[in-house]
């Protein structure tokens, strides 16, 4: 068993990735061949290869939206939720220059586990991928020490935080996708380029069909609230 990248858990049964990390045309080499397995519960995001006693749950299916890179993962058997597994609430609302989120390092395992995604300014991420927003993704500025090479394929949250009532509630406006960069090697993911900007899926655009899949109502799984 070999990790390929994160989910997120939005119901016992339903969680969400990239598209990228979801397609199968990437190398067996790299992720191992067998079955798709989700592990939760362990606190190791760079847990490369964990052993059979971990306990995990068999993927039934595979939604995959490659307009936006996105990906709904659907399990045979609901997973078990406790006090470090469980779901997060979705977010309808656009992300704006102010809002905070964050997303893991997955570059460095002594560092912060998290770190800050900033907007990129619209007129160049335009430039470098017409249309990116109609097609529901976010454009970020490159992060401290990025690696291109170690994480290409995304699909780790993007969360946020919304006022509710007197609590700041965490919430998922997406999850991270794919970078842009005029390097072809870094492109191809063969080369590092610490200046690539990151066109990353939103969730706002699939609450319904996220809800759809999992037999949920979009109004249990999703907040409106506006941005922190």
């Amino acid at each position: 068993m070999h990790r390929r990248c994160s989910a997120t858990i939005i119901s016992e049964t339903l969680l969400v990735t990239s598209g990228a990390c979801a397609q199968d045309q990437n190398p067996i080499s790299k992720f191992g061949d067998g079955e798709w397995r989700i592990i939760a519960g362990t606190d190791d995001r760079f847990l490369d290869a964990p052993a059979a006693s971990v306990p995990s749950n068999r993927v039934a299916a595979v939604k995959i939206s490659k307009c936006a890179n996105f990906a709904s993962i659907l399990l045979s058997e609901p997973l078990t939720m406790g006090e470090s597994v469980g779901p997060i609430l979705l977010s309808n609302s656009p992300i704006h220059d102010t809002t905070t989120v964050v997303t893991y390092n997955t570059t460095d395992p002594a560092a912060d586990p998290l770190v800050i995604l900033t907007p990129a300014p619209d007129e160049e991420c335009e430039l470098l991928f017409p249309g990116y927003s109609k097609r529901g993704l976010l454009c970020t500025l490159p992060v401290s020490k990025q690696s291109v090479t170690a994480d290409y394929l995304g699909g780790n949250p993007i969360i946020g935080f919304v006022q509710q009532g007197d609590v700041a509630q965490p919430v998922l406006f997406g999850v991270t996708g794919f970078y842009y960069s005029t390097i072809a090697e870094a492109q191809a993911a063969q080369a590092n380029d610490p200046s690539a900007y990151r066109y990353n899926p939103l969730v706002a655009q699939q609450v319904g069909k996220l809800a759809t899949l999992g037999g949920l109502d979009p109004q249990k799984i999703a907040t409106p609230a506006t941005p922190i």
